[in-house]
């Protein structure tokens, strides 16, 4: 299902009405072709723009979703926070990935309209080896990708005095703290893990910390126009359960329950 604050069935257009049969039939219909913005940092598994092959597991699903109703989906990287801009003046269809949640904190023409979640993500902290233990008021300065919305981190920022320091690229984000120019890391699990695990001089010195800001984050598909195929494509992800556990095993995906399964999902979690 679709989340939005416009109403889904109200006044379809011809073009939508006609859209919608040609997703009821994706074999008798003609190709057609969308335009996905996506953040030019490298998030894989999650996503990586500058992989020229295998992009990560949402492009993988993308393309399942394309590969079976007739769709082609281009990818076009920015900077994240040009994203909304773009999709605002219809220079891109799509934005990978979105989340209700993160609209508070840009200005959008029109509301996003969001997919059924494709993947149950973690934001989460990372810290040296030797900093395992630290909590909120240890923490002088925290790296923060530039352009997120690190909504765990907001109230701790303001109430404890914190410096955030924007980072463009995620390694650089991961060498800055190994070298102790920050405390701490929000960084998505499994873009860190893959870049932690992946490199010798972040295994075995940066760890996940169990103290620090963590929560659930549901990466959704979002667009302002294009309902029908949302709905086409949320329909697709319940019914290919056995798909989406294939492909989350095939790029090693962790969800927030299954790192922190004492956790609550339902808001942010920190230890001050």
């Amino acid at each position: 299902m679709c989340t939005t604050t416009r109403g889904l069935a109200a006044g379809l257009t011809t073009q939508e009405q006609t859209s919608t049969q040609q997703l009821e039939n994706p074999n008798k219909s003609k190709k057609r072709s969308f335009k996905v913005g996506v953040s030019y940092l490298n998030q894989y598994p999650i996503y990586s723009a500058v992989n020229k092959g295998d992009k990560g597991i949402g492009w993988a699903v993308l393309k399942a979703f394309g590969d079976a109703y007739n769709i082609e989906f281009e990818f076009v990287s920015m900077p994240m926070t040009k994203l909304q801009p773009a999709m605002d003046t219809g220079a891109i269809d799509f934005i990978f990935p979105d989340n209700p949640a993160w609209s508070t904190f840009r200005s959008n023409r029109l509301p996003n309209i969001y997919s059924a979640t494709i993947l149950k993500a973690t934001s989460a902290t990372f810290v040296t080896v030797e900093n395992k233990d630290l909590k909120i008021p240890d923490i002088k300065k925290v790296a923060i990708p530039f352009g997120y919305s690190a909504l765990t981190w907001v109230d701790p920022i303001e109430n404890f005095d914190i410096k955030s320091i924007p980072i463009r690229d995620l390694k650089t984000g991961l060498n800055i703290l190994r070298t102790g120019s920050v405390d701490a890391a929000d960084i998505e699990y499994n873009t860190a893990m893959h870049l932690i695990e992946n490199n010798d001089m972040f295994r075995h010195r940066l760890i996940i910390s169990k103290t620090l800001p963590h929560s659930e984050v549901h990466y959704k598909l979002s667009s302002i126009k294009h309902i029908i195929v949302l709905e086409s494509f949320s329909l697709f992800l319940q019914q290919e359960q056995e798909l989406m556990q294939k492909l989350k095993a095939q790029y090693n995906i962790k969800e927030f329950k299954q790192i922190f399964p004492n956790a609550s999902v339902n808001e942010p979690v920190f230890h001050p």
